[in-house]
């Protein structure tokens, strides 16, 4: 059986993003996809700031959403200009959430790249796959005991 990696590779090939950066993250911050492309442009540690950061900005995103006045539970969260941005969606795999997120800059056409990484989660959803075991999630937040120091070297990883 193919790996979960493989599997995002294939509905990435798929649908015609495979050269985008790409992660997946589970809600307490665990990577469980990145992409060559954001291997290739970012170092490990601003993969995992970025990932504190995805995960926090998420959260803050979904309690917004959760405001009696959105009619809807299907929410993406997207910073963007004319050619770059970030996308970030819910990844329902397996009956498991999941954080995914598309990084891009100097796009010719954003809102087809955008609709080509809802069709890639979309397929991965219909594959099956087995999930890579992470630890059990701690009930309590990942960000409850960070110390001002620790965020500090989060923001300033991608100077903010």
């Amino acid at each position: 059986m193919k790996s979960l990696a493989e599997k995002m590779q294939y509905s990435l090939e798929k649908c015609k993003i495979a050269d985008q950066k790409l992660l997946i993250v589970s809600p307490d911050g665990h990577v469980i996809f990145k992409s060559s492309k954001i291997e290739e442009a970012c170092k490990s540690t601003l993969i995992q700031s970025m990932t504190v950061l995805l995960v926090g900005t998420w959260r803050a995103a979904q309690e917004l959403g959760s405001l009696s006045f959105f009619e809807s539970d299907n929410f993406k969260l997207t910073y963007s200009d004319s050619k770059s941005g970030l996308v970030v969606e819910n990844l329902n795999f397996q009956s498991k959430d999941y954080i995914a997120a598309l990084i891009y800059d100097s796009e010719i056409n954003p809102a087809k790249l955008r609709n080509q990484f809802k069709q890639a989660l979309e397929v991965l959803t219909t594959l099956d796959v087995e999930v890579l075991q992470m630890p059990e999630a701690k009930k309590e937040s990942p960000f409850s005991n960070l110390s001002d120091d620790e965020i500090n070297f989060a923001f300033d990883a991608i100077r903010i």
